[in-house]
């Protein structure tokens, strides 16, 4: 009965809320608003999304063994994003849910080797475990480098296909590490990545613990100093990576981490961005947002219990006098779970003498409707500071 209310209220915002974010991270919106109107009901969404990841996969297949790999890209980066949105909709399967992210997961890494910014998958030691990750690094012509030590492959002696080693700049470059909304994953961040990409930065993106990729039950706690920790050394130990032009951008709840690791580690970082940040997740938020127990809570903001479980821990209340370093703040005007005063209260108590706020009166959570102009805006002021 509560599931059948919570379809009603909610059908129209998720296929609304799904619409914004997917054509703002790389469909096209005609092709979504054409297949979420192909439904009767909200639980048939997500069969006919996983419908066309399904054909797109096997379209980049069929390019793949003809040899056209621009197009086999193409295709598996639009399969890995429809599967992807297909799984985020997926009501009470994990198992289900789980498989379809498994595809999303592989269709990127197939694409990923021929991106113009190819994105090179990256383990990076967790206690536990490994979180995984893809680095990418911006194209300099003409002065670049392969790494200094590269084995040969065994399997090329035995007639396969050699596979292509990595190519960095010749010169250590700055690099932006993305923390993405609990909701999310690392392969939604592909065109966040190249809005900084074409400005000449690096990227790091990554899955939490205990989300997507390393939901597994090794990685079962999420620390965030460790984790900044983990990110920053991993960095820093890259010979392509200047570890003194480092900065962050945090999108959701990742916002609020990235300005606490910024505060964590004052010398580490050269600016901050935040999207859609929330001040705090106490009491009030959590009576609110908790109490409603909406689908809409998990797409946005992530799984209740670990959102719940960091709120007090990622809380901005009372420490933003400690930051810092540049800050950037971007909040919007119809944001359902982050108020505007939220994103204007961050912005005035943050001690940063290097700080802008973008208010967008007009825009919901995540500023999708902004997209792709506030993307390269941000990424034109993090590059200044780097």
């Amino acid at each position: 009965m509560f599931d059948r209310l919570a379809e009603l209220i909610d059908g129209p915002a998720l296929r609304s809320l799904l619409l914004r974010r997917a054509s703002a991270n790389g469909l096209e919106r005609e092709e979504l608003d054409l297949a979420s109107r192909q439904v009767g009901s909200l639980n048939q969404l997500p069969r006919l999304l996983d419908t066309v990841a399904k054909e797109l996969e096997s379209r980049a297949r069929y390019w793949a063994e003809l040899g056209l790999q621009p197009r086999a890209r193409d295709h598996y980066l639009n399969a890995a994003l429809w599967a992807y949105y297909a799984q985020l909709l997926v009501p009470h399967s994990p198992e289900r849910q789980a498989s379809i992210y498994a595809r999303c997961v592989e269709n990127y890494r197939q694409a990923a080797p021929y991106f113009d910014h190819p994105a090179e998958a990256v383990e990076i030691p967790y206690p536990a475990g490994h979180v995984q990750g893809y680095l990418r690094f911006p194209y300099i012509e003409d002065d670049s480098r392969v790494p200094e030590e590269v084995e040969e492959d065994p399997a090329c002696a035995e007639g396969e296909d050699q596979v292509d080693q990595p190519v960095y700049p010749a010169e250590p470059v700055p690099c932006v590490i993305l923390l993405n909304s609990f909701a999310s994953s690392k392969e939604e961040l592909h065109y966040a990545e190249n809005a900084l990409l074409n400005v000449g930065v690096a990227t790091l993106s990554f899955d939490y613990p205990r989300i997507a990729t390393n939901s597994e039950h090794r990685l079962w706690f999420l620390n965030q100093e460790i984790l900044g920790n983990a990110i920053y050394l991993h960095l820093a130990a890259h010979p392509a990576i200047d570890e003194e032009r480092v900065a962050m951008l945090g999108l959701g709840l990742g916002g609020a981490l990235a300005i606490n690791l910024a505060i964590l580690f004052p010398a580490r970082y050269k600016a901050v961005a935040a999207l859609s940040a929330p001040y705090e997740l106490t009491a009030r938020a959590e009576r609110r947002l908790i109490g409603a127990r909406t689908p809409l809570w998990d797409l946005e903001l992530g799984p209740r219990e670990l959102v719940a479980e960091l709120a007090p821990v990622l809380s901005l209340h009372q420490r933003l006098q400690e930051l810092a370093c540049p800050l950037l703040v971007a909040g919007g005007g119809r944001d359902p779970y982050i108020t505007a005063e939220e994103t204007r209260w961050i912005y005035e108590e943050a001690a940063s003498q290097d700080k802008n706020l973008l208010f967008c009166p007009q825009a919901s959570h995540g500023l999708y409707e902004m997209m792709p102009s506030l993307r390269h805006e941000m990424a034109q002021w993090i590059k200044q500071r780097l």
